[in-house]
């Protein structure tokens, strides 16, 4: 969180301090208001991000494509990864979907989505 005020620009981690009206007061100045520095859409981006790259399976896919001709050599090599890795991705993978899963950007309203579709059945088509 970042100061509002230009002349503080005071930066922290921690929320100490007083909250007015969903504002929480600087520490350092008391005149500004400590703000966010990263968007949580960012936020979601980063975590969709991490998902992908802790899913084992579709790395080692990536790595496949790239080295190892040799298909019993691949094989090999994956299963041995797979022992030493496989319960630390998946951990890891659990983590971000736990966190993907309370975030309000994993869901959508439809009936928002095709407002402008929607069709006026209360129209009236009389005249005088």
């Amino acid at each position: 969180m970042q100061c509002d005020d230009r002349g503080c620009s005071h930066r922290t981690r921690y929320l100490s301090g007083m909250a007015i009206q969903k504002h929480i007061v600087c520490p350092r100045c008391g005149n500004g208001n400590l703000q966010p520095e990263v968007s949580e859409h960012f936020i979601y981006q980063q975590l969709t991000f991490f998902h992908r790259i802790f899913d084992f399976d579709r790395t080692l896919q990536r790595f496949h494509l790239l080295s190892l001709p040799d298909e019993y050599q691949w094989n090999l090599r994956r299963n041995t990864l797979k022992q030493k890795y496989g319960d630390l991705f998946n951990r890891l993978q659990r983590t971000v979907q736990y966190y993907l899963d309370k975030s309000s950007y994993n869901e959508f309203d439809l009936g928002f989505l095709f407002r402008k579709f929607r069709y006026n059945t209360n129209k009236s088509t009389g005249g005088n």
